[in-house]
């Protein structure tokens, strides 16, 4: 018995040191690259550099209050800092150093986009009044998909002569419901609504088309009662951190009218998986990593073969002799929840 029991308390330290094992690779492996000092520096570069930013009568992204402010912060704030061509002594910037903040740390890639979600109307299910019996006028929490303005089927809504056709065709597609593909993960619920795109291109004309979609898209009302969120988005990329930021400026208008700013602010680290900055701790984040999923795969199959060559009447045995799984197993068991 005592031989029996040696045994036993040596497979339980096996285990326990193998799933101790497992847990150093695997918080190893989680926290390795989390920076609290560059995700916080970072996050105030979003808010002085984007949100910070005021339009002409001093309001900036967290001050906005009405949707007509929306379209003036756009035209007199955010479009002429990410397109500004200049450095801060008046030299013009150079090519690979376009749409950047500051000395050059961080620039925009690939563009931006403005997405807006919209309440669903629905007249039936609405208090009849005085005014409902003209036009229901009343709003539900539901999503709107169908299109309306420039973009809808019925009413058609022709171009005014004096607008710019290649403009139009472009700022017609945000009146109908359309779905981005993200960067990096599926698409969900904040990727679908109506969209505004502004890519980057190197021509001359590229800051006065992007001031005409936002005004046009004024003129045709795009926002109005039913908008519901409002989701200006972009991606950047600090040079001297290494880090991806995927920026979200949100604002959100409940169904009595009133407007709420926020923003979501996302770092990724993904310079160890590119080839040009491969170092030696690089690699070893990469072994780290091919570490963990090993132990892990190993592990899983030790336990998945004990269990196969345990016969039932020893399950049954065990159960009635309430003989409690190892620490190995229940911690395991435990970091998967």
């Amino acid at each position: 018995a005592e031989l029996h029991n040696m045994r036993q308390r040596h497979v339980w330290i096996k285990e326990l040191c193998h799933f101790i094992l497992i847990l150093v690779v695997y918080v190893l492996v989680l926290f390795r690259e989390r920076d609290t000092a560059a995700m916080h520096s970072l996050n105030l570069l979003v808010e002085q550099s984007l949100a910070g930013l005021e339009n002409n009568a001093g309001t900036n992204f967290n001050e906005i209050t009405v949707i007509d402010d929306v379209f003036t912060w756009l035209d007199e704030a955010f479009i002429p800092a990410i397109y500004d061509d200049l450095w801060y002594n008046g030299d013009r910037k150079e090519l690979i150093n376009q749409h950047t903040f500051g000395p050059g740390h961080t620039r925009i890639v690939g563009g931006w986009r403005v997405l807006q979600e919209r309440y669903s109307e629905n007249g039936t299910s609405c208090y009849v009044g005085r005014f409902d019996r003209l036009r229901p006028v009343c709003v539900t929490d539901e999503l709107e998909k169908n299109p309306f303005g420039p973009g809808a089927v019925n009413p058609i809504i022709s171009a005014d002569p004096n607008d710019d056709p290649l403009v139009f065709s472009e700022i017609s597609q945000s009146f109908k419901y359309a779905c981005d593909q993200p960067l990096g993960r599926a698409v969900g619920n904040r990727d679908c609504g109506y969209i505004l795109h502004a890519t980057f291109a190197n021509n001359s004309g590229i800051v006065e088309h992007a001031r005409n979609k936002v005004a046009m898209l004024k003129k045709y009302r795009w926002l109005d009662r039913q908008t519901r969120a409002l989701r200006i988005g972009m991606t950047l990329y600090n040079e001297n951190m290494k880090r991806w930021i995927s920026v979200e400026l949100i604002l959100e208008v409940s169904r009595a009218g009133g407007v709420k700013s926020s923003r979501s602010v996302d770092v990724l680290h993904l310079s160890p998986f590119d080839s040009k900055d491969w170092t030696g701790q690089a690699s070893f984040d990469l072994i780290l990593q091919i570490s963990f999923v090993i132990l892990t795969v190993a592990y899983i199959h030790d336990v998945a073969y004990k269990l196969k060559h345990t016969t039932t009447a020893t399950r049954r045995a065990r159960f009635h002799h309430n003989t409690m799984c190892s620490p190995a197993q229940f911690g395991l068991e435990v970091m998967c929840l």
